[in-house]
């Protein structure tokens, strides 16, 4: 086929602006486009959107600043809507399209136009402001809640105290001492409190207000005539049974800052979606926040990755619940409400992810939150006793919000830099394990740890003192040769969180006795002692507890009480030189 004139000139002047690109840029055969996409190297490969990026050519000029990687609402979507979720692989990048070939490597580097140490310092002073009103927040509720405890202590399941150590007894004893079983596998745990919470409204009926008591309790529970408790909990193990333990598992996997065991749970929760009402409303709202979240997850890992701060939420959350003892249960039932620590459970969980959403601008999701929230509210009404359970929600809500602000101030401080950039292809994955991974490593080292960091129960740590018990081996520490326990201080005390273990490891490392004796090869091994203040700031309580000795001996029915840690608190930091490496023996809170 012959061409015209006019065809020629149109394919030409096509091919020419192919290869030219704008007017005014560089011409496309003399230039490439390039960029860097950012992920978390979490179980979804969350992006890390809505960041500020620099690009600097090989010399170190400017190419571009200012750039901002790709979020939802760069494609014109809100975070947790339909749809978001097939964009994941795509977003958290930035491009430029005509970087010249003579640029060479290209480098990108974060939040060009922030202070990164200033927001961070901010971020800090933000935490440490949470961690003391969770403190204060908790002695609240010890206050509120030390009559249903000196009640349930003195009185025991039924007021017979030889039947508190048989049967739902051995349940409670679980719950109320903090046991693994209470984290792993509540669902067990709290099957034999709800049975022990029927035992003694039955054995005292005037706290169900009689027969119509006992008719409300089961009608809010959707019991059959005559069917017990225990039996109800047998039949819907399916749903609360399950649901029970993922939830209890989801706290314990924000307390010790398990990236994986969170998600993993919170997609496990979206099965929620099948039961009516609020509960019901919950399961949908994880199930769109998993399936099309981005922008708050992102800030959620960020938030686990660098400080403890939703771990120390869900312990506080968790212990406060632990206060709530079966007698309590029973008195809040006569008050027509019921057996709800999933409701109150589900409550904290929903108010954490409205509070990121907030944080993360995720409006809708924000908006979600905070109808189930109230709505899971509305069903907690009484008076006497039921208003220490609405207390919890009203004190802890506004201490929670408050992650809003520091999730802010944690993206605003992220430096990364990613250097060797030659196209559009390259990606940047921001780890998310490094506080998990390194008490692992110390762990390896000595018996830090295993003795003195989060997954060592309360229980553990009474047994250390009170009987001598090792947590780090189960086993019974040695005795000397006039029979008294070796290896036990007055004291038995732990960190919370992996965060806050390892802060305290890297602080000791700076410390100028340390310094000395890395410096000196003759020296075998070296203690290291920090004022807490110095780590964490003056309100450190709610990283730390502990048991202590208060008379007697270890192993001799001694007397023992919680560790108060003074304002002169420190950090004891045990190090020892072998085959000229340094390894951390031990590491433990110092009242």
């Amino acid at each position: 086929m012959s061409l015209k004139p006019g065809d020629v000139t149109a394919r030409s002047e096509h091919s020419g602006m192919k290869n030219a690109g704008e007017m005014g840029s560089e011409c496309q055969i003399c230039a490439r486009p390039v960029g860097v996409r950012f992920f978390y190297d979490d179980p979804l490969n969350t992006p890390i959107t809505d960041l500020e990026v620099k690009l600097t050519d090989m010399s170190g000029a400017t190419l571009v600043e200012g750039l901002t990687t790709e979020a939802p609402v760069s494609r014109g979507l809100q975070d947790a809507t339909s749809g978001v979720g097939a964009l994941r692989s795509e977003l958290g990048g930035v491009v430029h399209g005509e970087v010249p070939f003579s640029a060479g490597a290209v480098t990108a580097t974060t939040n060009p136009s922030q202070d990164i140490k200033s927001a961070a310092d901010d971020a800090w002073a933000i935490e440490q402001d949470i961690v003391g009103k969770l403190w204060n927040f908790e002695q609240s509720m010890l206050a509120k809640f030390q009559p249903y405890v000196d009640e349930w202590e003195r009185d025991g399941l039924l007021g017979a105290g030889a039947d508190y150590y048989k049967g739902v007894g051995k349940g409670i004893a679980n719950w109320w001492n903090g046991e693994k079983d209470f984290w792993g596998s509540a669902w067990g745990a709290l099957k034999s409190s709800a049975a022990a919470v029927e035992q003694y409204t039955r054995a005292n009926p005037e706290l169900l207000l009689g027969p119509l008591g006992y008719m409300i309790h089961a009608q809010k529970l959707g019991m059959r005539a005559g069917q017990s408790l225990a039996e109800w909990f047998s039949e819907n193990s399916a749903s609360v049974g399950d649901f029970l333990g993922n939830l209890t598992s989801l706290m314990r996997a924000l307390l010790i800052g398990d990236i994986d065991g969170v998600v993993n749970e919170l997609e496990s929760l979206t099965g929620l979606e099948d039961i009516p009402g609020a509960i019901g409303d919950f399961g949908k709202m994880l199930k769109d926040a998993m399936a099309d979240g981005i922008d708050w997850i992102r800030d959620m890992i960020e938030m686990i990755r660098r400080t403890p701060v939703l771990g120390l939420i869900a312990n506080t959350a968790m212990r406060c619940i632990m206060l709530m003892t079966p007698n309590y249960w029973a008195k809040v039932i006569g008050e027509g409400v019921g057996f709800v620590i999933p409701e109150v459970l589900i409550w904290v969980i929903t108010i954490l992810i409205g509070a990121l959403s907030s944080g993360a601008g995720s409006v809708i999701l924000a908006q979600r939150c905070a109808g189930i929230a109230s709505k899971l509210r509305s069903l907690i009404k009484g008076s006497q006793h039921v208003s220490r359970l609405l207390s919890f929600l009203d004190e802890l809500r506004p201490i929670v919000n408050l992650i809003g602000d520091l999730a802010k101030k944690l993206r605003q401080s992220i430096n990364e830099i990613r250097t060797g950039i030659v196209d559009s292809t390259q990606k940047l994955f921001r780890r998310t394990r490094y506080y998990r991974g390194k008490l692992d490593d110390l762990a390896r080292q000595g018996h830090g740890p295993q003795r003195h960091e989060g997954d060592v129960t309360d229980k553990a740590l009474f047994d250390r003192v009170y009987r001598g018990k090792d947590p780090a081996t189960g086993r019974m520490h040695p005795r000397d040769r006039r029979g008294r326990i070796r290896g036990v201080g007055k004291h038995s005390t732990k960190f919370h969180t992996p965060a806050d273990y390892v802060r305290a490891y890297e602080k000791a490392l700076k410390h100028p006795d340390f310094k000395s004796f890395k410096g000196n090869s003759a020296l075998d091994r070296q203690q290291v002692e920090i004022p807490m203040s110095d780590i964490f700031g003056p309100n450190f309580q709610a990283r730390v507890r502990g048991f202590t000795r208060a008379s007697g001996r270890t192993g001799r029915q001694p007397t023992v009480v919680r560790t108060v840690f003074s304002a002169n608190a420190k950090v004891v930091v045990r190090f020892k030189r072998e085959n000229g490496i340094i390894k951390l023996i031990t590491m433990y809170p110092e009242p």
